[in-house]
């Protein structure tokens, strides 16, 4: 989904930008990243107040009612960018990643982690290729992600159950135990997990505080180094930088190996 997101307004913008302003185009452009700021600080409070898993169906939701709203909003600016503000709040969320490491046992968490960027990458070249060959009505590639969304989302949330982790720090060790055995988790990973811990004690840890400020670190050049710009507008830029009557198929390239 996230790959969707954020790759579409490269295959939107070009349809529409003949009766957009330099101000619209931008907005539609932004809304999804200016709204994962309000996003990931809700998925903060919402997965340890909620838990992972009704976090994540609300940010579900929130993405399939932003597909919902762009695909009828009729070319109307402001539906638009509400329905962008809808799909950005609904990505990026670290109840996904937390959720994902407390469901998986030691020896596959990293597979598991290392799954997000696999996606987007996946979701970037997959929208690339609707705007190029698939779809010649953007209205039809929200349907489609839509539809998508919704169905993963329902179907996944439905089965699986919520982080026995989350369970255990909110007394409730029944369930916790049957959803540790749902996940085959019993003698994987049982007495590994600290329920109860300080942030501000970690976080002042020196074997904390490394890892922190080399990511930190790494996400602060990827930002700096315009990557949302260049997917947000792929296709503009072969066009214009290219010269290219349909720079489609180049932006399909610079897809593929994003991530």
């Amino acid at each position: 989904m996230t790959g969707h997101i954020l790759g579409f307004s490269a295959i939107f913008i070009p349809k529409l930008e003949h009766r957009l302003s330099t101000f619209e185009i931008a907005a539609i452009a932004s809304a999804p990243s200016l709204a994962q700021i309000v996003g990931a600080l809700f998925g903060a409070i919402a997965s340890g107040a909620l838990g992972r898993k009704k976090s994540i169906e609300i940010f579900a939701l929130s993405v399939c009612l932003g597909w919902a709203l762009i695909g009828f909003s009729e070319g109307h600016v402001i539906a638009i960018v509400i329905g962008r503000a809808f799909t950005g709040f609904g990505i990026m969320t670290s109840a996904v990643q937390v959720y994902l490491s407390e469901i998986s046992s030691p020896a596959h968490r990293g597979v598991f982690g290392a799954s997000g960027p696999i996606a987007v990458s996946a979701g970037l070249l997959l929208v690339y290729i609707e705007g190029a060959w698939l779809f010649f009505d953007w209205r039809w590639i929200c349907l489609f992600n839509g539809i998508v969304s919704a169905f993963v989302s329902s179907t996944t949330m439905v089965i699986l159950p919520e982080s026995p982790i989350w369970l255990e720090t909110r007394g409730e060790f029944q369930r916790a135990m049957k959803s540790r055995h749902w996940l085959g988790l019993e003698s994987e990973d049982k007495g590994q997990v600290k329920p109860h811990c300080n942030m501000l004690e970690e976080l002042r840890k020196t074997e904390t505080l490394k890892p922190l400020a080399i990511v930190l670190g790494l996400f602060s050049l990827v930002q700096l180094s315009g990557f949302n710009a260049i997917l947000s507008f792929a296709v503009n830029l072969c066009k214009d930088g290219l010269e290219l009557e349909d720079a489609n198929g180049p932006a399909v390239a610079i897809g593929s190996p994003t991530d």
